[in-house]
């Protein structure tokens, strides 16, 4: 048996061997098993052939075996121990070159069967006892049927993995038929699995019953692939109160079930936040658990009749509290009176839809008097969500209801007042809406450096956040490092030992900031995409993790070196880095990004490559005049084309500096007619005068047919002269658009500036006479201050700053 150490450890810029790249899995078929059993699954995909095993994000599942049957496919088997929670588990396939994307495999706690056709009528239907979950596919306008004896008052749940099994929006639809027919229970869409169906039933007598799956629509295609849960277990769908105080012991309704409402006691989670449990009793035990609440203030529970303010439940409550209850009928409106203290803010939000209730809540939130102060109706997806900041200390009322009056016993709610206070959560931005996973996990060469780019989700707190890694595998290092208050973007930078050992395994991410003297922590949560579709490619299912792959491998196509600059950066100005490759068998083009910016610094629009054939290039960053002078700390990120895939590597750290400019310039405007010369006269403000040397100026912004050769300036120099010669095609017109790229030496290079932008030069035709090149409220500033003067043309400076 072979099992995956987890290393904690974390990347997202991956790096692979120049001969081959990572496997791509596309599919899983068999995407499942029953727990305490060994199963096989089947890996669908590109580079098949290099798969060597699998690494599982839960201890609870293990690979004994991998047999690759082409590039194409490769055989798993799969154990899932006998405590394994039944539920969806992700999985990548590992090969010498990295980890594959991530996909899912469920487990259950029955044995699989799998389907078998013809079964396409309730004539040819597959016999099938309860407690089996069964493996099939729905091709396009097939239905599945399977026949199922049952004594009366015999419970049946069925649900299927629909949706959730595939990279596709497979939108099942699931009935049961009576021995003629009919049917007796329906479900295509349903709150607590979306688009996957489930349904509670209890045979009435004796006798034949029928299961029948299809696509809604009655599509279906070859990877239309489910899995069909059929057993006695209790399949309640919601439970009330649907949460409870962290740590505590919490009394439980479970309702949803065809055969009706139990009541269990939980021993709620330590830790606040949504958590869910799997239903059980002498039959089994449900596939898809149940989800609750756990919050670190009590409960309040409804006390019917509260439909009106006047009878509204729960008199003079004070907050924190969780407010709970259901809507019982059409119509049902639940009223709430409690008492709060002025100043104090929380952030109310509604729980139902995230739980697997049907509700789709709005909630109003009034005075004593009923004078509405807020209403919501969406927050987070159908569930209501706002901010009240108690104007002043008294009693207030809140009311809940279903946007489109609805109601029933599955119908329940959580309204929780949380304390308004700092939190922090930490994900990998997702780079490609097309291919959401790349650069979600980290191949690590040998000798090699790899950067993780992490976004920050702050609310209600700007300090810095401080990340760093887990515990790393041997022979990797990592620094923490730093997100500025004024960014959102930060990265971590791996580096690898030349030989430190070939491994596989899961990091997290910490994060920490300071929010007035509290200290704000959070930790890495990156939820995955799994199946899409219209509109715009959505995600109809998605995972969340706490940790990503980190794999180190043998060798890297090449590693990146940034040379460190000598000189700044002025702000209105450019630096040039040198940028060196040392290629590993790899010659193909290696395009070059920054994958954090600071602010108000830019890189080139198109793009920057070390091309095929060469080990180096020059990669051009330009500061705004917004930009801050201080230094940055960054990296630079290459990426290579190999076997259609991308592979990245990281250079080291380097530092560059944004400088105050080194002089300020004006440029005097002057007039040209074409086919003539002009001077155009340049002043100069240096602002340190021990500067010494030769810069060299160039004027740049001219229009067509006119040139101008650079001009040799002494540092320090109060002015110098461009002569500008405009052709016979030169634009007669007024050009504003001149500025001045000087180059002052220092250290052996060059800084460079873009100074006087707004530089006027007039061309003029033959025979025509000058504009004024003032702006109308200079000129009329100047007759207001000499009424008698003449207005002739004469030239005037035009600075940057105008």
């Amino acid at each position: 048996m072979r099992t995956i150490v987890q290393v904690t450890s974390i990347c997202l810029f991956v790096t692979g061997a120049v001969s081959a790249q990572a496997p791509r899995l596309e599919r899983i078929e068999n995407a499942g098993g029953q727990r305490g059993k060994s199963f096989e699954i089947v890996c669908h995909g590109e580079r098949m052939d290099k798969v060597n095993d699998a690494l599982f994000y839960d201890r609870h599942l293990t690979t004994e075996n991998v047999q690759s049957n082409d590039s194409t496919s490769t055989v798993l088997t799969v154990t899932a121990s006998k405590d394994c929670p039944p539920g969806e588990y992700p999985i990548r396939l590992l090969s010498p070159d990295g980890a594959s994307e991530m996909r899912t495999i469920h487990i259950s706690p029955y044995p699989r069967q799998h389907e078998t056709e013809p079964n396409n009528s309730l004539s040819q239907a597959m016999e099938i006892r309860p407690g089996t979950t069964i493996h099939g596919l729905v091709d396009e306008g097939d239905v599945d049927c399977f026949q199922i004896e049952l004594k009366q008052g015999q419970r049946l749940a069925a649900e299927v993995v629909g949706i959730r099994n595939t990279n596709y929006v497979f939108d099942s639809r699931l009935a049961i038929l009576g021995s003629n027919g009919d049917e007796l229970a329906v479900s295509d869409d349903c709150p607590l699995l979306l688009q996957d169906p489930m349904v509670s039933f209890v045979a009435p007598e004796d006798g034949t019953y029928f299961v029948q799956l299809r696509e809604a629509a009655f599509g279906g295609d070859l990877d239309s692939v489910y899995q069909l849960h059929v057993g006695e277990h209790p399949r309640p769908t919601v439970c009330y109160p649907p949460g409870g105080m962290a740590g505590a012991e919490q009394t439980l309704t479970l309702i949803g079930d065809a055969a009706g409402p139990t009541v269990v006691t939980r021993e709620l989670p330590e830790s606040a936040g949504t958590t869910e449990f799997h239903p059980q009793d002498d039959r089994g035990v449900a596939p898809t658990p149940v989800r609750l609440r756990v919050a670190g203030f009590p409960n309040s529970l409804e006390v019917e009749p509260n439909d009106s303010r006047e009878t509204a439940s729960l008199s003079v409550v004070s907050l924190p509290v969780a407010l709970n209850g259901i809507l019982q009928q059409n119509g049902d409106i639940d009223w709430f009176r409690f008492r709060a203290e002025a100043g104090r803010s929380f952030d109310v939000s509604a729980w139902g839809h995230r739980i697997g209730s049907p509700v789709d809540t709005v909630v109003t939130l009034c005075d004593a008097s009923g004078r509405t102060i807020v209403k919501n109706d969406d927050g987070a997806n159908h569930d209501s969500m706002f901010r009240f900041t108690v104007p002043e200390t008294g009693e207030y009322l809140i009311s809940v209801q279903d946007h489109l009056g609805r109601g029933g016993s599955e119908f329940v709610y959580r309204i929780e007042f949380e304390p308004v206070r700092p939190s922090l959560t930490l994900s990998i931005p997702i780079l490609s809406e097309n291919r959401q996973q790349q650069r979600q996990s980290i191949q690590l060469a040998r000798g090699s450096r790899m950067a993780v780019v992490i976004s920050a989700r702050r609310q209600n707190f700007m300090s810095d956040v401080e990340i760093s890694p887990d515990a790393l595998p041997p022979g990797v290092t990592a620094e923490s490092s730093v997100i500025s208050s004024g960014s959102h973007l930060g990265y971590l930078l791996f580096s690898a030992d030349d030989d430190a050992p070939l491994s596989a395994g899961l990091i997290g991410i910490h994060g920490t900031g300071t929010a007035v003297s509290e200290s704000v922590h959070g930790s890495l949560k990156q939820k995955t995409g799994l199946a899409f579709g219209p509109p715009r490619r959505t995600a109809y299912h998605s995972v969340e993790a706490d940790q990503i792959p980190i794999t180190i491998i043998e060798h890297a196509p090449f590693v990146l070196d940034v040379e460190q600059p000598a000189v700044p950066v002025p702000r209105d100005g450019q630096l040039d880095l040198k940028v060196t490759a040392v290629r590993n068998g790899y010659d193909g083009d290696i395009e070059l990004t920054l994958p954090v910016l600071p602010p108000w610094i830019e890189v080139p629009e198109d793009g920057v490559s070390i091309p095929s054939g060469s080990d180096s290039t020059t990669f051009t960053l330009t500061a705004t005049d917004a930009a801050k002078a201080r230094s940055w700390t960054v990296l630079m990120v290459g990426a290579a084309q190999i076997d259609g895939e991308q592979v990245f590597a990281a250079s080291d750290e380097f530092e560059f500096t944004v400088a105050d400019p080194y002089l300020d310039l004006t440029i005097d405007s002057a007039i040209a007619s074409q086919e003539q010369k002009t001077s155009l006269v340049c002043r100069c403000n240096w602002f340190d005068t021990v500067r010494e040397g030769t810069a060299v100026a160039r004027l740049r912004g001219l229009p067509v047919d006119v040139s101008v050769e650079d001009v040799q300036v002494a540092v320090g120099a109060p002015e110098f002269t461009f002569d500008v010669a405009a052709g016979a095609d030169a634009p007669a017109s007024l050009h504003n658009t001149l500025f001045v790229e000087i180059e002052v030496p220092e250290s052996g290079a060059t800084v460079r500036h873009f100074l006087g932008r707004g530089g006027v030069l007039e061309i003029l035709s033959e025979g025509d006479k000058p504009r004024d090149a003032r702006s109308r409220l200079s000129i009329l500033r100047a007759q207001a201050a000499k009424p008698s003067s003449d207005s002739k043309f004469s030239p005037v400076s035009t600075s940057a700053q105008e």
